[in-house]
Parts: structure tokens; C-alpha cells; sequence
């Protein structure tokens, strides 16, 4: 059996909390961290560009909308957020709690803001939309 050697191109510096979740959307790297924060960085400059305290607990998942410049976070703290994050700006388009449950699952179902999200333990899936 083969093993392919990787070499790390870029580190990041942690800022004492490690990574949950990472997504690309075209020169965007969008890092989901375990202290809530959703971190915002510019792939070709390697600069934060938006640094957001999405949670108050720890980010278990996030998705990156494939045409939209919509981010969906959901945490350990049963919220789910929808940010809107473009250059210059970034603005919470929709939050929700759910009632109780740790979210452990997040996506986008169509071309707007919807997201769909389940919990764990939990044996429903649930709709959101802005």
C-alpha cells in the first residue's frame, strides 16, 4: 500500500481554539472553531478578513452556500445561525434555537437562505428560512 506525501503549504496561527469545521467558496477559507468564533480568512493574502463570535458554545457544524454568500452555523449551545459574508461585510440573516438538543447537522436546500438542520438524538429534520 501507497501513502501519499502532503506537504503543509499554510498554517494558521491558533488563537487557543481548535478547528470544528473548514469550507472554501472562491477565495474565501472559512474556519468554524470550537469556541464559537467563525473566522473569515482571504486565500491569496492569507488575511483575516471577518472574525464573527457566532456561538456562545462550541461550533459543530457549518455549510457554505454553493452560490450565495450565505454561511449556516449550528452549536453545541441547539442555535443556528445564517450569516451573510461578503468583502467588506458580514450580517446574521437568520437565528433560531432549537429546543433542545445538541445540532450536529446543517445545509442549504435551495437558492436562497433555507437551511435545513438536525440534532442529535433527535428524529426530526427542521426548516428554516429567513
Amino acid at each position: 500500500r501507497s501513502y501519499h506525501h502532503y506537504e503543509a503549504l499554510w498554517r494558521l496561527p491558533n488563537k487557543s481554539s481548535p478547528c470544528a469545521s473548514v469550507g472554501v467558496r472562491g477565495a474565501q477559507l472559512f474556519l468554524a472553531h470550537r469556541d464559537g468564533r467563525l473566522c473569515v480568512y482571504d486565500t491569496v493574502s492569507r488575511e483575516l478578513t471577518h472574525e464573527i463570535i457566532a456561538h456562545s458554545r462550541l461550533l459543530s457544524t457549518m455549510a457554505l452556500h454553493p452560490t450565495q454568500p450565505y454561511v449556516a452555523t449550528a452549536a453545541h449551545d441547539t442555535t443556528l445561525a445564517v450569516w451573510r459574508i461578503d468583502n467588506a461585510n458580514a450580517s446574521c440573516e437568520l437565528s433560531a434555537k432549537w429546543p433542545t438538543g445538541l445540532l450536529t447537522g446543517v445545509t442549504f436546500v435551495d437558492e436562497t437562505a433555507t437551511v435545513a438542520v438536525s440534532a442529535y438524538d433527535a428524529s426530526e429534520l427542521r426548516v428554516y428560512s429567513p
